[in-house]
């Protein structure tokens, strides 16, 4: 359904993709599908990059199915809008940046320009794209294939992203599992994807200890989650060793609660004499048993004296064995 009305002097001719206007005095030529006056059209569908093109000074505004309204305002200089669909919306594009008005949520969004996507752009006209996009007939910058890096058309690529490689006018894929190939046969790898070695043209796997490998399969590079590297071997950090805390190039950096670390193991806290809690970062003692022993500042439990029963957290005596007193010096 199309409905149109207008009330400058312009009058708008439609030719199968492509809406301008002529002066009010005129026709629209025959080849014309439908004409209409009026400044107000409303569309209930509207295909891929139609466009709008108008030199004169005048407005229009359109509607979309009674919810989205854009208004479009025309000079010698701002004189061309393309629809483009993408994923499922209808964006305008302008020469300039105008707005658009939404009836929904009464709120002005900014519409795409012509600039977007574009290397280069003169008086609002764009003249390159950057890379990864091509400029199409209506100066508008479009995407590359997805196996194209860069384009200078949809179907003529120019560089492949990894993975591939130029063939003609389009991007084959490498044989797997080549990261870089300079054929798509066997044996034409350049290098390889991570998991995998380089070797003369072939990729064969790295042990599954390593994340990454070089020259032979059993020497490591770099190492999965809960390991680390080591003399170019991959070594499973401690059963003990805190959530998340195996750095894939130290080792273990923190123990579970209950354990203190020493190059890269856990130990009970017990195997520090006299140690009821300690440090899960490195062999220091929290606290000490006080009734044989006290925590120096060294991390370290201290025997007591030989005559204290038991003693402070600074070594003083808190009671006597037997047969002793407590004795204060003065």
């Amino acid at each position: 359904m199309l409905m149109a009305y207008s009330k400058t002097t312009v009058l708008w001719c439609n030719y199968e993709n492509i809406l301008t206007c002529e002066p009010y005095s005129n026709r629209c030529p025959q080849k014309c599908s439908w004409s209409l006056l009026d400044d107000h059209i409303e569309f209930t569908n509207i295909s891929d990059l139609y466009s709008i093109e108008c030199e004169k000074y005048t407005s229009l505004i359109i509607s979309m199915n009674n919810r989205s309204q854009f208004v479009l305002e025309f000079s010698s200089i701002n004189h061309t809008y393309i629809y483009s669909e993408h994923d499922g919306k209808f964006h305008l594009f302008s020469s300039f940046i105008l707005y658009k008005f939404d009836n929904n949520s009464k709120t002005e969004n900014t519409l795409k320009s012509y600039c977007e996507n574009c290397e280069t752009c003169t008086n609002s006209i764009c003249t390159e794209c950057k890379i990864g996009y091509f400029l199409s007939e209506k100066t508008i910058c479009s995407p590359c294939n997805s196996t194209c890096m860069n384009c200078s058309s949809l179907s003529k690529c120019l560089r492949c992203n990894a993975g591939y490689i130029i063939f003609g006018d389009t991007c084959r894929q490498c044989e797997s599992p080549c990261l870089e190939c300079y054929g798509i046969s066997k044996g034409s790898c350049i290098s390889c994807i991570i998991g995998y070695y380089y070797s003369g043209g072939l990729c064969p796997i790295c042990d599954t200890s390593c994340l990454t490998c070089d020259k032979t399969k059993t020497n490591c590079t770099s190492c999965k989650n809960g390991t680390f590297l080591q003399d170019n071997k991959c070594i499973t950090c401690d059963v003990q060793c805190f959530e998340n805390s195996c750095d894939s190039t130290k080792g273990c950096l923190k123990c579970n609660l209950g354990y203190f670390l020493n190059s890269s193991s856990c130990f009970l806290c017990n195997e520090i004499e006299n140690c009821l809690s300690c440090s899960q970062t490195e062999k220091k003692c929290l606290k000490c048993n006080n009734t044989v022993s006290y925590l120096s500042a060294k991390g370290e439990c201290t025997p007591c004296n030989e005559t204290c029963s038991t003693c402070n957290e600074d070594g003083t005596c808190n009671g006597c064995v037997q047969n002793y007193v407590p004795f204060q010096v003065k």
